[in-house]
């Protein structure tokens, strides 16, 4: 697991079910997962936005960053 920087409140705009337009703003959790996933839909790797200096493995990641819940 490696860090990876997010925003904390993001405005996405989107088209819903129908085809119709939304715009969603989310803020922390939810923030995060919406940039994961549109992440997804541009085909970024999580290898290629990580921070590389913080990879580590799951049982280090406590160890390294305690107050840390930045992690994809």
């Amino acid at each position: 697991m490696a860090m990876v920087a997010r925003s904390r409140f993001v405005r996405v705009t989107c088209l819903d079910e129908h085809g119709e337009q939304r715009v969603i703003e989310a803020a922390a959790w939810y923030a995060r997962i919406l940039q994961h996933e549109i992440d997804h839909l541009h085909g970024r790797l999580y290898t290629n936005i990580m921070q590389p200096e913080t990879l580590t493995t799951i049982d280090n990641h406590p160890r390294n960053n305690p107050a840390s819940t930045s992690v994809k």
